[in-house]
């Protein structure tokens, strides 16, 4: 009932497709998130300078936030105090301290930050005392945003990784400038609530989702139900993992991507829609259906999922 009442709101609300992409597009800028302030993205860096190299360190560099460049893009200082064994870094976002903080690692202190698992391949022996600056460095990013990832990157490397390694993950992001990471975890459990509350149940649910090795491709709309099922544990686990992975984004200054709708959905749909148009495609694992994004039930699903 709650859906067929969704529907008809929906419907007597909005005529055309433009119409209905300004009132989503409303709604999402109303959903975005401010960032962190610059006290708090200042305390991600230090707490990242303390995973990194120790808490004794901490102390040896001094952050100091400034104001971005006259085009709104990122901008990292770095130069020594007149304390022998201190650096001071400044930025317009934790991002930029951070990168800050990457370039003298790199530059002065001939250290490395790998990708490897658990830090293999850091080479983290900090000279003592810091390497002194003579003349101040200024960085100024030629891009306002820097992009990371793509939909099958965590599928192929993150399915089974833990908040450890993701905090690991989120701290070599910020050191490398990024500061548009993709963020896609755990969004089965919305899709869940959301095909739930539209009237569907958790065999229908069973039946749509791959397992957690698949997931990329589920989301694509390229394969239902392979490797599954993806039991309500995982779901809710992967959920409480997102908001730890999206809170220390925001904490560096990040602009975290999220998912969005883009019309696949379970067979079992039809039990809700009968009368909708879904197109099919058959050709890999399992056949998978995409709603037309001009069907009623399309902007219906999107306003339940938002």
């Amino acid at each position: 009932v709650r859906a067929l009442h969704t529907r008809t709101r929906v419907a007597s609300a909005m005529t055309g497709r433009w119409s209905s992409f300004l009132v989503l597009l409303f709604v999402c800028s109303c959903c975005w998130s401010d960032p962190a302030s610059p006290k708090d993205q200042t305390e991600a860096v230090k707490s990242l300078i303390m995973r990194l190299l120790g808490e004794s360190y901490v102390p040896k560099f001094n952050l100091e936030m400034i104001a971005a460049t006259s085009q709104g893009r990122d901008v990292f200082e770095i130069e020594s105090t007149s304390h022998p064994d201190q650096v001071t870094i400044r930025g317009n976002t934790g991002v930029a301290l951070a990168s800050g903080f990457n370039w003298y690692l790199k530059y002065y202190c001939n250290c490395h930050v790998s990708w490897g698992v658990n830090g293999t391949g850091d080479q983290l022996n900090v000279p003592s005392p810091l390497p002194h600056i003579t003349r101040k460095v200024r960085m100024e990013s030629p891009v306002k945003y820097r992009y990371y990832m793509n939909v099958c990157t965590v599928s192929y490397s993150m399915a089974w990784w833990d908040w450890q390694r993701w905090q690991r993950e989120i701290d070599w992001m910020a050191l490398q400038g990024i500061n548009l990471p993709l963020s896609f975890t755990g969004q089965e459990m919305i899709w869940a609530e959301t095909f739930t509350q539209l009237g569907l149940n958790e065999t229908d649910l069973e039946e749509y989702f791959s397992g957690p090795a698949f997931l990329a491709w589920n989301r694509m709309g390229n394969m239902r139900g392979w490797g599954g099922p993806l039991t309500l544990s995982w779901r809710n686990k992967q959920a409480a993992l997102q908001k730890q992975i999206l809170q220390r984004q925001r904490e560096f200054g990040m602009t975290s991507v999220l998912p969005g709708f883009s019309g696949h959905v379970p067979q079992s749909i039809m039990k809700i829609f009968p009368n909708a148009n879904l197109s099919r495609s058959p050709d890999w694992g399992r056949e998978c259906c995409v709603v037309d994004s001009d069907e009623c039930c399309f902007l219906c699903m999107y306003f339940v999922l938002l």
